[in-house]
This record gives structure tokens, C-alpha cells and sequence, in this order.
């Protein structure tokens, strides 16, 4: 409900406070499963961006933009080709050096903690770790490759499907003979 009801999807920051409260879920690795999400779902529609630029015959439609005519399939296929690589990249040194990140965080707020007196400076440092740590752990599957491969497999199902059914809802309105199934 909040997800689709809040602006600019505000909604997903209540999934992990609902995940906390009903499952005892730290904040942090709820956080980070919604991240993994996310990253998940934008390069799976990165990748069926491109597949649509790449394979469907799509008219040539050009915008203005600071005075340049820009054309709309080049745009796509060249933002996806920008974004994908470094997302990619993202996730995977996320997933490989999750922990030795936090294992350096420990260390740089130790040597901080040895230099400041102020306890408030240490209880937020603490803190932030252990939110950085619960964040991992939720990153966690990243790492694990047969939950990674179902995770995929099930954000392509749900693509395919969404596909699927507005395929039908074309058909339904007969919308099919102005728009291509691809």
C-alpha cells in the first residue's frame, strides 16, 4: 500500500520497518534487501530496454534537448549500455567484499574511538557499523549463487509476466493493431 501510494516510492523505506517490527529483520538488512531489489529490478529493465531498442522495430522518434535533436532509441540503448556495466560491477564487488569493508570500517572506528574523548561521537560510530553490518547481512544473497540464480529467475518471471499481461490488456482493447507485441 505505501509503496504505491507514497511519492517518489517512499513507500519502500516502510518495508523495513514492517520487516522489523513483524520478524525482528534489523533495519539495516531490510534496507539492504530492498536495495538488492531495486538494483535487481533496474537491470533487468536495463536489459529489456535494450532488448526492445536492439530487436523491435521502432519508429524514429527524435527529441530537443539543449538544441540538440537527440534520437529516443539511441538515447536508451546508449544509457543502458553507460549504466548497465557499472551496476553490474556494483553489485558484484558489493557481494564479494561486503564483509572485508566492514571488517575495515571496524578498524577506522576503532583508531577513531581511541582519538576522541566525546561518548556521543561513539555511540554513533557503533551505530553506523552496525547498521553497515545488518546492510550486508541483508546483501547477503548476493553472495550465495543458487538463491542469486532463483532471484533472477523470479525477477524474469515477473518481467514476463507483467509482459504478458499487457499483452492481454492490448488484445482486450484491441490496442494490438497500434502497437507490436515487441
Amino acid at each position: 500500500f505505501c509503496v504505491n501510494t507514497f511519492p517518489a516510492r517512499l513507500g519502500e523505506m516502510v518495508r523495513p520497518y514492517l520487516m522489523y517490527e513483524r520478524d525482528q529483520v534489523p533495519i539495516g538488512a531490510g534496507i539492504g534487501l530492498v536495495f538488492v531489489e531495486r538494483i535487481i529490478d533496474f537491470v533487468a529493465l536495463l536489459i529489456a530496454m535494450l532488448l526492445v531498442v536492439f530487436y523491435a522495430d521502432l519508429p524514429d522518434r527524435s527529441i530537443e534537448l539543449f538544441g540538440r535533436n537527440i534520437s529516443v532509441a539511441e538515447w536508451a540503448r546508449g544509457t543502458a549500455a553507460l549504466l548497465l556495466p557499472p551496476l553490474i560491477l556494483g553489485v558484484v564487488v558489493l557481494a564479494a567484499f561486503g564483509p572485508r569493508a566492514l571488517s575495515l570500517g571496524e578498524r577506522v572506528v576503532t583508531a577513531i574511538e581511541s582519538r576522541v574523548a566525546a561518548p556521543w561521537v561513539k555511540r554513533v560510530l557503533r551505530g553506523l557499523l552496525r547498521f553497515a553490518g545488518s546492510f550486508v547481512d541483508g546483501v547477503a544473497s548476493l553472495r550465495e549463487p543458487r538463491r542469486l540464480v532463483m532471484i533472477v529467475l523470479l525477477t524474469a518471471a515477473l518481467f514476463g509476466a507483467m509482459a504478458g499481461f499487457t499483452w492481454a490488456l492490448a488484445c482486450a482493447f484491441e490496442f494490438q493493431q497500434w502497437i507490436g507485441f515487441s
